[in-house]
């Protein structure tokens, strides 16, 4: 009794268990056959209107597969209106279409002014991927915590000193709390959003919590229906394992050797988006704004780097770009407010992408075939990669001959080994097949219920008398088999004409062929013998 008990509740704690965590079966990156490029602006750090906001996504739109990446929170500002925390429109100041909150001073989009800009993307064909960072960054949402809630309920989620002050406490039930809040209420806002970007830039309070608070949001976002996105500086060759392959990676630095390189974490399988800080990222201020170091920038990416370059000017050497999604340059505002000139941040982050853009390139295998399938890699190809190709004939067919040609229609070398590697070029891999000959098939024509057969120029003839005949010892289909005889390989059909004649056609050999006619003749020459036996017997009673 104890023991059934004992196991009813071993089964109430599973399923209890089950249903408290969560089960992920579809850790698995996204496919991506193209490159996918975009811009990072951070408007919680400095105020973009409506409009400037859409010169963006206008300068996007003028390249295939891009998006725009807004970057809605920070230490100085929550840049995104916030119903949790009450910073919403109703309760805001305007002037001449910027709502600003009276409790902060400080400026933000209104939910209205988001769907206005999202929906714009969308008739441009750019993405738009909202980011609230958190756990770190997190001052900005601190102090509109501390007006509505107060300190003591703000500074037990926010327990950190120094440079931690802007870390939220993760493993704080209230902190959590806080947090599903926020993103309840974004996730229901940005529910037609393809990504969502969590953050998690350089947290530091709990680090052996990072990756459980990752997975833990990653399959929130995951139920909602997004892609998550997060920076990479939390992911070290050792937690890494434990990370939601699903989780796309804003690949951006790697603090030391203990850190995942942008290669570990392809190799690994997830999805990497290059956004190498000395290439890729612009912070305006007043010391790099001027026309010198505008242009070394956009100079030194057109010269220097490449989709392999994922941390200052290390080169990984990719092997392929299965899992590279991409690149991004991030225009980030901390120190934006000595730069006066709004034109200039956007002329210079357009000039990086469209250089960033023209170096980011792979090519594409097109296949050519009839009566056949043919399987190889179509998208995405590195120059250099080795590319294997098979193919299955379709029925009645078999290969011919492949042939692969690049762009100029010069031949590319395909190996012994079923492979080619790929050139500077896109190629056309093209497989021809061909019918399969098989030799025609005589008819095979078969008399049946023979009273006459021909054995090699032979003649037996049944023997008839009133009592008995050789009818009533042997089968219609036993004679019937007698009817063949061999020549060579073949069995030759004789016709049942009473003469002694043969056939010229033939049909293909049996492997039982020579076994019946041994038989069949056997058969033949026993009835015979009896035959003769009856005829003397019945010759002798005459006597």
């Amino acid at each position: 009794m104890k023991k059934k008990i004992l196991s009813i509740l071993l089964c109430i704690v599973l399923i209890i268990t089950l249903c408290i965590v969560p089960v992920r079966a579809d850790q698995t990156a996204a496919t991506y056959n193209y490159f996918e490029n975009g811009i990072l602006l951070d408007v919680g750090r400095k105020y973009y209107t409506v409009d400037e906001i859409k010169q963006y996504i206008d300068h996007l739109s003028g390249y295939d597969r891009t998006y725009i990446q807004m970057h809605f929170t920070d230490d100085e500002n929550v840049g995104i209106e916030c119903a949790y925390l009450d910073q919403t429109k109703a309760n805001a100041t305007e002037s001449d279409g910027i709502y600003t909150n009276p409790a902060t001073g400080k400026p933000f989009l209104t939910y209205d002014q988001v769907t206005e800009l999202m929906n714009y993307a969308k008739t441009k064909n750019v993405e738009f991927i909202p980011e609230i960072d958190v756990p770190a960054h997190m001052y900005g949402f601190r102090e509109l915590s501390r007006i509505k809630f107060g300190d003591e309920y703000t500074n037990n989620m926010f327990r950190g000193s120094g440079e931690e002050v802007t870390n939220i406490d993760i493993v704080q039930p209230e902190s959590m709390n806080f947090i599903m809040s926020l993103y309840d209420e974004y996730t229901e806002f940005f529910k037609d959003c393809k990504h969502f970007c969590l953050g998690f830039d350089e947290y530091t309070y709990r680090i052996d919590e990072k990756i459980d608070f990752i997975n833990t949001m990653d399959n929130y976002l995951t139920s909602k229906g997004f892609i998550t996105r997060i920076w990479n500086d939390s992911i070290t060759l050792d937690n890494m394992v434990n990370l939601n392959k699903d989780v796309e990676i804003l690949y951006w630095i790697r603090i030391n050797e203990n850190y995942a390189s942008m290669i570990d974490l392809a190799n690994a399988g997830f999805n990497c988006i290059n956004c190498n800080n000395y290439y890729l990222f612009f912070v305006p201020w007043i010391n790099n704004t001027n026309q010198h170091d505008l242009d070394y920038t956009v100079n030194d990416i057109r010269e220097n780097w490449k989709i392999d370059i994922s941390d200052k000017t290390v080169v990984e050497n990719l092997e392929n770009y299965d899992h590279m999604i991409g690149g991004m340059v991030s225009t980030w505002s901390e120190n934006a407010a000595s730069v006066n000139d709004d034109q200039l941040i956007y002329n210079q982050t357009a000039r990086m992408f469209d250089e960033m853009y023209k170096k980011i390139y792979a090519y594409y295998t097109t296949v050519n075939t009839e009566h056949g399938t043919v399987s190889t890699k179509l998208y995405k190809i590195k120059q250099g990669e080795k590319i294997p190709v098979t193919w299955q004939a379709d029925e009645g067919y078999e290969f011919e001959s492949i042939t692969i040609t690049d762009s100029n229609n010069n031949n590319v070398e395909f190996l012994e080994d079923k492979t080619f590697i790929m050139p500077e070029s896109d190629v056309t891999v093209t497989v021809k097949f061909k019918p399969i000959n098989v030799p025609e098939e005589t008819p095979n024509n078969t008399t049946e219920n023979t009273t006459t057969n021909t054995i090699e120029n032979n003649v037996v003839a049944p023997v008839e008398n009133t009592t008995n005949t050789i009818e009533n010892l042997v089968t219609n289909e036993i004679v019937n088999e007698a009817s063949n005889t061999i020549e060579g390989n073949n069995i030759v059909e004789l016709p049942i004409t009473g003469e002694n004649t043969t056939s010229t056609e033939t049909k293909k050999s049996n492997p039982k062929t020579g076994d019946d006619f041994i038989c069949a003749y056997i058969i033949l020459f026993t009835m015979s013998v009896l035959s003769l036996i009856k005829l003397v017997m019945y010759l002798k009673s005459k006597k």
